[in-house]
C-alpha cells in the first residue's frame, strides 16, 4: 500500500498556494490596486487553517486495498450521534474507577479537536468575507464541509483501507466549533464597540 501524508499535502500545497499569491499580489501592485496588508495575511492563515484541516482529517491517503482494514468496517463507522461517546466515556470509567467529573473531561478531550479544527471558520470567515457575516451562513457552510469530509473519510474507508472513522458525532461537535469562532467574533466585535461608545461619551 502506497500512502501520501498529511505533512507533505501542508508543505506542497501551501507552498503552491504562496507562490500563488504572491503573483496575485504582484499583478495588483502593477495595477496599482489597493493592497490591504492585514487582510491578505489572514486570507493565508485562513487557507493554512484549511489545509490543515484537510490534513488532519483526510491523510494519509493510502492507495491499494487493506483487506484487514476491510473486515474492520463497521468498526469504523459510527451514525447515532453522541451515543457512542459517552458509551466509552462510561466504559473507561468503569475500567479506571473514576467518578462523574473523568467521563466529563474524557467527552471533552475527544470533541475538543473536531470543535478546534473548525474555529477557524467561525473566526476568519465572518471577517474576510460580508456573505459569511451571520450564523446561519457560518452553521450551513460548516455543515456541508462536515459532510463532506465524513463522506470522503467513508470512500477510503471503504474503497482505500483508509484509517479514519466516519463518525456523525465529528459533524456534531464540528457545528460546535464554527458556531463558537463566530461567537467569539461577534463578542469582541460588540466589546470593541462598547469600549469605542464609552471613549466618545468621556469626550
Amino acid at each position: 500500500m502506497y500512502q501520501i501524508s498529511g505533512e507533505l499535502f501542508i508543505v506542497y500545497g501551501f507552498l503552491l498556494y504562496l507562490l500563488w499569491k504572491f503573483g496575485s499580489l504582484a499583478l495588483k501592485n502593477k495595477r496599482k490596486e489597493a493592497i490591504f496588508i492585514e487582510r491578505e495575511s489572514l486570507a493565508v492563515l485562513f487557507v493554512f487553517c484549511f489545509q490543515l484541516l484537510l490534513a488532519i482529517t483526510l491523510f494519509p491517503v493510502s492507495f491499494g486495498v487493506d483487506v484487514k482494514a476491510l473486515s474492520d468496517v463497521k468498526k469504523s463507522i459510527n451514525v447515532i450521534p453522541i451515543y457512542s461517546l459517552i458509551k466509552k466515556a462510561f466504559v473507561t470509567q468503569e475500567e479506571n474507577h473514576r467518578n462523574a467529573i473523568f467521563i466529563l473531561k474524557y467527552i471533552i478531550r475527544n470533541s475538543g479537536g473536531s470543535i478546534f479544527l473548525f474555529l477557524p471558520l467561525g473566526i476568519l470567515a465572518p471577517i474576510l468575507y460580508q456573505k459569511y457575516r451571520s450564523l446561519k451562513r457560518v452553521i450551513l457552510t460548516g455543515f456541508l464541509l462536515a459532510i463532506g469530509i465524513e463522506v470522503v473519510q467513508l470512500i477510503q474507508i471503504l474503497f482505500m483501507g483508509g484509517t479514519h472513522r466516519f463518525d456523525v458525532d465529528d459533524i456534531v461537535f464540528n457545528l460546535v466549533g464554527a458556531a463558537l469562532g463566530y461567537w467569539l467574533v461577534c463578542a469582541v466585535k460588540k466589546y470593541r464597540s462598547n469600549n469605542k461608545h464609552l471613549k466618545e461619551m468621556e469626550n
